[in-house]
């Protein structure tokens, strides 16, 4: 077995560098979260998992899905080159075929909260393929 350990990052910077290459509505919290970590409204949207390894800053680049980042290692930051896989939360084909015509534009766009259900069922299902890939 294994331990996780999770670390309280302040991504203000990183957040509003992901906004000016526009990248929106960033959030560290995922469903998932909740099965490994004891999670309050004051701890839940500032949490990432306790690694090596923290992005600090991101800027675009002309080649597709790769990101120069400011990488911040054991309290040295680095520039490096990211690839950033884009994963998302419904499946887009079967958005396209109507398999969530039924949702309103508040559902179809929510992201989840530690204590709120507005969005999809399968957006709060902590095996959803986003969170779990």
């Amino acid at each position: 077995m294994f331990n996780l350990y999770y670390k309280k990052n302040d991504n203000v910077t990183l957040f509003t560098s992901l906004n000016d290459i526009g990248i929106y509505n960033v959030q560290n919290y995922i469903p998932l979260y909740k099965q490994f970590f004891s999670l309050k409204e004051s701890n839940y949207k500032n949490l990432n998992l306790n690694h090596k390894y923290h992005i600090a800053n991101v800027s675009k680049t002309d080649k597709r899905n790769k990101f120069n980042c400011i990488v911040n290692a054991n309290g040295k930051n680095e520039n490096k080159l990211c690839f950033f896989k884009f994963s998302p939360l419904l499946d887009p084909v079967k958005y396209m075929v109507g398999k969530y015509k039924d949702l309103g534009e508040i559902e179809r766009i929510a992201l989840p909260e530690l204590n709120e259900s507005i969005c999809h069922k399968k957006v709060l299902d902590p095996n959803n393929s986003a969170y779990v890939d």
